[in-house]
């Protein structure tokens, strides 16, 4: 089937955007192609298919029917090079979390905990009562269940009129940047995994 867009993606299914005709309880079968000539192959069913309200075409969730091991983590490789890929004028795709977490400034008081509320491959937003100075340089940490990772990272805007407070990080380049986000994006869009063959 040709889709024309791929309006969001995980591991269980997806929402498409397609100029032909598709109905609840169809079987298809899509490839899924990256932007570094990635291809996966599934078999999925249309759960709910209608007519946009935006978009020419139809709009369509289906859920992704039984993977092998080999087709999950090349789905899972797919995800993670759509997230890396730039949007506009972002260096690359942000999403929506909501995880305790804490920030840890340069001085004993610059310690608080808040809220990751979204993240990136360069970037994180967080909320709270308290959150850090712009300029404020130090270390975002969180516990995903088996131990807690860190990143430094640098504080490149706040605002205090949003409620509650919030703050955006630039992440220091590098490899444990890189990790850091890898583990968060696979411990919050990687857990629930589709039945396995």
């Amino acid at each position: 089937m040709v889709v024309d867009q791929v309006m969001n993606l995980s591991l269980g299914g997806m929402m498409i955007l397609s100029q032909f005709p598709i109905a609840p309880g169809e079987e298809l079968q899509l490839t899924l192609r990256g932007h570094r000539r990635r291809r996966v192959a599934l078999s999925a069913d249309v759960v709910w298919a209608e007519p946009s309200k935006e978009l020419p075409g139809i709009e369509a969730g289906v859920r992704f029917l039984a993977q092998s091991i080999e087709t999950a983590q090349q789905l899972e490789e797919l995800m993670i090079e759509v997230l890396a890929t730039p949007r506009g004028r972002r260096a690359g795709v942000r999403f929506t979390v909501s995880l305790e977490a804490w920030w840890r400034g340069q001085k004993p008081e610059q310690t608080a905990p808040v809220e990751l509320t979204d993240l990136s491959l360069t970037g994180a937003m967080l909320t709270g009562e308290r959150v850090p100075e712009y300029g404020e340089r130090g270390l975002l940490a969180l516990d995903l269940g088996d131990g807690v990772i860190a990143v430094p990272a640098v504080v490149a805007w706040r605002d205090v009129h949003r409620t509650p407070c919030a703050s955006g990080l630039t992440f220091d380049r590098g490899q444990q940047a890189s990790e850091f986000v890898a583990k968060v994006v696979r411990a919050t869009l990687f857990h629930a995994r589709s039945p396995v063959l």
